[in-house]
């Protein structure tokens, strides 16, 4: 099932709530910019996914 996210949406979000509603799929970001993002911003966004993943 694809997970379309509007424009300016908060992509890794998105991908927090996958990781917790599965646990067979590989969940990934194809392509992350990470200049275009802030560094303390982006990295809370990361740990919330990986904490989420573990969790589920």
């Amino acid at each position: 099932m694809a997970v379309r996210v509007p424009a300016g949406g908060r992509h890794l979000a998105v991908l927090a709530a996958a990781a917790v509603v599965t646990n067979t799929v590989r969940l990934g970001t194809s392509v992350l910019v990470a200049p275009l993002h802030l560094p303390t911003q982006l990295a809370k966004e990361l740990a919330t996914v990986d904490q989420r993943a573990a969790a589920a």
